[in-house]
């Protein structure tokens, strides 16, 4: 069903579920440019309205739940700061800043209440020559936010850099970080040379270390990982060789293997795990023919292992505008649009859906 549309349009922005019900929506690439401005989502009247505004335009940002009850902000294209918003007085303020100005990474709540910054890019610029020239770079670095001193510090490294990732908490507290991207700007030949990874990490927060995991079967970015109830990952979608076919990676086997075929093939979709322990893959864009926004929907049932016929579809085609929030599975959820183009066309991505799962079985075997 339809509810409110939000106060700004924006795109790359984050959708989080504060503990009182509310969903915390922040920055974003607005009609001209990047947003500083947040807003809050109440279900109970399916209504949007402003509350305080960050110190900084963001986009490509991340923002985490903490065991607090105040949410994270850190970074996003072109900024090094992180803010923390107060849901009590509806307020942001300043929560140390990372040594590197990235946007897209991930930030993955540990289990020990720390934060971990993974991955992202950011641009180095030089404008001692005659000629201003650029490096592409994408941090090794990794770091850990401690919210008990409000304070950043080294961990890792990863063995290499990317963006369009993942970076999931595993039952046992452990984190793997799955594909992505990377590229570099071929100045010779004056074109962007792009490489889709199928390398893998794991984090073990006990030791502030990356080790080398099995790599995932087919490269990929883009894609969504969603932590199942049998504690294995389920891979989806993204931009790659198969990008059709999914995997699921068990941490008894340290290993990924393969499971269903996505009836569409996508990318920046979003993947929600539910209360049945079904996880619903929704829109993205179509990786094959056209590059088009899409709102099918369709639902992977871990039982059988299969993705289920097509769930009603969405009103409209969206990306994965929502990001690096907590979804109460038992709720319907908020699906926020992005714009469905690249963000800077100016349209007015303002709607948003309450996407309630009533459709769903009771229990996967009622399929």
């Amino acid at each position: 069903m339809r509810t409110g549309s939000m106060t700004t349009a924006r795109a790359n922005h984050t959708a989080t579920l504060l503990n009182g019900g509310l969903v915390l929506i922040t920055g974003g690439r607005g009609q001209n440019n990047a947003e500083q401005s947040a807003e809050l989502y109440d279900p109970a009247t399916g209504t949007f309205t402003p509350t305080g505004s960050m110190a900084w335009v963001r986009e490509s940002h991340t923002a985490t739940l903490l065991p607090s009850g105040q949410v994270l902000v850190v970074t996003g294209t072109g900024e090094c700061d992180a803010q923390l918003y107060d849901p009590n007085i509806g307020t942001f303020s300043p929560a140390g800043s990372l040594d590197d100005c990235r946007g897209m990474q991930t930030a993955t709540l540990l289990a020990n209440g720390k934060v971990l910054i993974a991955g992202g890019y950011y641009e180095k610029w030089d404008f001692s020559g005659d000629q201003t020239t650029w490096t592409d770079n994408f941090p090794t670095e990794v770091q850990l936010y401690y919210p008990s001193a409000g304070v950043f510090t080294i961990t890792g490294p990863l063995s290499g850099g990317r963006i369009y990732h993942t970076a999931t908490r595993l039952a046992n507290g452990k984190v793997l970080v799955a594909g992505g991207q990377t590229y570099y700007y071929d100045h010779a030949a004056s074109e962007i040379v792009y490489s889709h990874l199928s390398s893998c990490e794991i984090y073990d927060p006990n030791k502030g270390t990356f080790s080398t995991a099995s790599p995932l079967m087919t490269a990929r970015e883009n894609h969504t990982a969603a932590l199942l109830q049998n504690d294995k990952v389920l891979i989806v979608g993204g931009s790659g060789s198969v990008p059709a076919a999914a995997e699921l990676y068990d941490p008894a086997e340290g290993a990924f293997v393969p499971t269903a075929f996505l009836k569409t093939h996508r990318e920046s979709h979003t993947a929600t795990l539910l209360a049945n322990g079904q996880v619903l893959i929704a829109g993205g864009y179509a990786t094959i023919g056209s590059w088009a926004p899409l709102a099918s929907a369709e639902i992977y049932d871990p039982t059988s292992e299969t993705f289920v016929p097509p769930a009603p579809s969405l009103p409209g085609p969206r990306d994965a505008g929502i990001r690096d929030g907590g979804v109460d599975a038992s709720l319907p959820s908020l699906v926020v649009d992005s714009a469905t183009d690249s963000g800077d066309s100016g349209n007015d991505a303002r709607s948003a859906t309450l996407d309630a799962p009533s459709y769903l079985p009771i229990d996967a075997n009622s399929q």
